[in-house]
């Protein structure tokens, strides 16, 4: 739409050049977009139905969690009885896939995978603390090295899906020679598996680190059509006026003429808040 109307002011005089600045981002709440002043403004004034609406999302998120934890519980068994997690697992009839990378398998479905790779673990580092890093993972994850669980992050925590992960593994279980890590990911709605550029998956001694990004081995343990039948969406988006600090503000020194605005789809559960905050 943009371009379109950028295109229509050079024609309307080709010698007078036309700029367009494109702050976009699908899924956000006006508040995002708004500056912190206004915000607060805003947030005294309605502060018992911000409120209101505030709990009504957390409630239903505790019952999402609920759902989800129980589910865990119901298949974790499966893995641990198979083995899934153990140094000496053969997994050589597992298929490989490039990490990081979303699951293909869950573009359709939610469910449970499991991923293996090995690591030659160098004698500087023998019972020195380490720290595992993965990313972000979409959406809960237990990680495992050479079979025992060192980091968890579970349906409990909220906006998982968009937490980097860094796991501490404790000097005791650090040899040298060949180890092993295995992550089991459990995805409860939308793309499931790691989001977070290849740099951010490492295992790290101190100041030295070994890349984990590259071929793992993985197994989709559990699929299924949906975890959730529908998923509330966030009332106030990730971060209020996180995206007016971000990609608006940064403009204020061009002399702007004029510009486009379209949004609001996520404020759709709430019209008389997008009513008020951003009137006709």
């Amino acid at each position: 739409v943009a371009y379109h109307f950028g295109r229509k002011l050079v024609l309307h005089d080709p010698k007078i050049p036309v700029g367009l600045l494109d702050c976009s981002l699908g899924g956000t709440t006006v508040e995002a977009w708004m500056a912190p002043e206004q915000v607060a403004a805003y947030n005294q004034s309605h502060h018992d139905e911000i409120a209101k609406v505030q709990r009504c999302y957390e409630e239903e998120m505790r019952g999402i969690a609920a759902k989800s934890t129980a589910l865990l519980a119901e298949h974790q068994p499966e893995m641990i009885n198979g083995g899934y997690f153990r140094l000496d697992f053969d997994d050589s009839a597992w298929d490989k896939l490039q990490l990081p990378v979303k699951l293909k398998e869950f573009d359709d479905g939610d469910g449970i995978a499991v991923f293996r790779t090995k690591i030659a673990i160098p004698a500087s580092w023998a019972g020195r603390e380490l720290i595992l890093s993965l990313g972000k993972v979409d959406d809960f994850d237990i990680a495992y090295f050479n079979g025992k669980k060192v980091g968890e992050t579970g349906p409990e925590t909220l906006d998982s899906w968009d937490i980097p992960r860094h796991y501490r593994i404790p000097g005791n279980l650090v040899k040298e020679g060949q180890a092993s890590l295995a992550v089991q990911v459990f995805d409860h709605f939308g793309g499931g598996g790691f989001g977070s550029p290849a740099a951010e998956m490492k295992l790290c001694c101190g100041e030295e680190e070994i890349p984990l990004a590259g071929n793992w081995k993985y197994k989709i343990a559990w699929l299924v059509k949906a975890v959730h039948d529908s998923v509330p969406a966030r009332p106030f988006g990730a971060s209020l006026s996180g995206l007016y600090n971000g990609m608006i503000a940064p403009t204020a020194p061009f002399a702007i003429k004029g510009f486009l605005w379209y949004q609001g789809e996520s404020n759709e559960m709430r019209p008389e808040h997008y009513r008020d905050v951003l009137p006709p």
